[in-house]
């Protein structure tokens, strides 16, 4: 038997395994990924609030709020909530 056939198949069988376990690992990032994102973008993570779009940033007398740019979620979908806005008090 030729010994350099075996050694080659043996590489690629290795290969493809090692392959196989890379697209593995990528799928399983990049979907962790996803999450960390809607983490860092979250209102109430960054000491935003929530509110409906309609009468905006009104709050208590003497205090002032901003809307910003960062994004509101659904507690029961945890999607976006594109009716919502976020204030922030400054």
């Amino acid at each position: 038997m030729n010994k350099k056939g075996d050694i080659s198949l043996n590489i690629i069988i290795m290969a493809a395994v090692g392959l196989l376990v890379l697209v593995i690992l990528s799928v399983i990032f990049i979907g962790k990924m996803g999450i960390t994102s809607r983490g860092v973008d979250d209102c109430g993570t960054k000491g935003g609030s929530c509110v409906a779009k309609d009468p905006g940033c009104n709050i208590a007398e003497g205090e002032k709020a901003a809307p910003v740019s960062w994004k509101c979620f659904d507690a029961a979908t945890n999607k976006q909530d594109d009716n919502k806005i976020c204030c922030l008090t400054i």
